[in-house]
């Protein structure tokens, strides 16, 4: 996908990604977007690591795009400290200006929409945390369209508007295992069964896939099977799996590790917040869901709080619409255990305890709420605690036949 010929300006832009997999249709509608000339500005959110700046850049070198924004495209990569001054510099200097002598950020600002003028370019604004930033960068002309990625779902309405808003996935179970493939054939050739086990294990998070594919991959781990085999053996440990490291796309700075990528979505966010992250360990992931009451009492968190999670696409909202269930993504529930307090895992417990009690003859009711029923059951500290939750679900497993159970 690399351009045969560049643009007239090409600022910032970081190189394409080797493997690039499992979006051809969101690619397809996204450039669809971006080029009808319907659409302003179009946001891509989403959680950490699912590959939105990634997108960014296939947008950026896909024929299409360069051929519609015939000028050019200049890239600015902002992060949590981002500084709108440094990246109206860099633009300013790809468009032949020095705007050394631009004391206001306002005064930048007129300074590049000036130089642009006429000029059809896209601008991307790639991982915005501060609407505040990500706006001092809305300064192109009229023929500009702009590209924004954010984690923050209100930071992309608030851009783009509701309708300007991508939500992008993980990858399917194909398409992840044909990435982890890719990236390390000889591991995957070796144990299928356990390389697609490692796949479910990260719930197709890119990010999590090519870092499990850049260790496997090291040719100290699959010269011989052994080899391969310890490996896998070792990334089947969570806490293994969120020590893996690698420089962000388009980062300048030091590699990052996984649980970094991840605890990095919990700045800015008030002390509850983190807090009921962490807490939110006790759940068991997808494609296990829970109520809100049972994330309330489990978190000690309101309703506002949680809401700022999901904001931070932190926690998902699960099931048809207009229901109260939420979920947590497997790495995500990796990395909240990593600090989750032995409170939390109590009253969940608790919790599923009594919604077990409460009424054992309601079948669909305890159906329901079976996926965490048997997590606290697995997570049960003494047999005490076993031989509760066993009165409360065994006549359930009975008439429903789940005899394994």
């Amino acid at each position: 996908m690399q351009p045969e010929e560049r643009p007239p300006l090409w600022a910032g832009v970081p190189p394409l990604p080797g493997h690039f997999l499992g979006r051809e249709a969101l690619l397809d509608t996204l450039v669809k977007q971006l080029t009808n000339g319907q659409t302003l500005a179009l946001s891509a959110e989403g959680l950490p690591g699912v590959g939105k700046t990634t997108l960014a850049v296939a947008l950026a070198y896909h024929p299409q795009v360069l051929k519609h924004f015939g000028d050019g495209v200049l890239w600015a990569g902002l992060g949590p400290a981002g500084d709108p001054r440094l990246a109206l510099t860099e633009w300013g200097q790809s468009l032949r200006a020095d705007l050394a002598g631009a004391v206001e950020l306002a005064d930048m600002q007129r300074a590049v929409q000036h130089l642009i003028g006429q000029r059809r370019l896209l601008l991307v604004i790639d991982d915005a945390w501060e609407l505040e930033a990500a706006q001092a960068l809305r300064c192109g002309g009229p023929n500009c369209c702009y590209l924004l990625t954010t984690r923050d779902k209100g930071l992309a309405r608030t851009f783009a508007g509701a309708a300007g808003m991508t939500s992008v996935p993980v990858l399917a179970q194909d398409p992840a295992f044909t990435l982890l493939q890719k990236l390390a054939p000889e591991a995957c050739a070796h144990d299928p069964a356990a390389a697609a086990a490692l796949t479910q294990a990260v719930g197709g998070l890119p990010l999590a896939l090519e870092l499990l594919g850049g260790y496997l991959g090291a040719p100290e781990r699959h010269l011989f099977p052994d080899l391969s085999q310890a490996a896998l053996a070792e990334l089947a440990d969570p806490a293994q799996r969120l020590r893996l490291a690698q420089q962000r796309l388009g980062g300048r700075g030091p590699a990052v590790t996984l649980a970094e990528t991840i605890q990095l979505s919990l700045t800015g966010l008030p002390d509850g917040a983190a807090d009921a992250f962490y807490a939110m360990g006790a759940f068991a992931p997808k494609p296990e869901s829970f109520s809100r009451a049972a994330a309330e009492a489990v978190t000690a968190g309101d309703g506002g709080i949680l809401a700022l999670l999901a904001a931070r696409n932190l926690l998902e909202r699960a099931g048809e619409t207009g229901e109260e269930r939420l979920a947590l993504h497997q790495t995500l529930a990796d990395t909240a255990r990593t600090s989750m307090p032995d409170a939390a895992q109590a009253r969940h417990r608790a919790y599923y305890l009594a919604a077990a009690n409460e009424d054992r003859g309601d079948w669909r009711r305890i159906e329901r709420a079976y996926g965490q029923i048997k997590w606290a059951w697995r997570h049960a500290p003494d047999s005490e605690a076993l031989i509760d939750m066993f009165w409360a679900i065994h006549r359930h497993q009975h008439r429903r036949g789940l005899w394994r159970d």
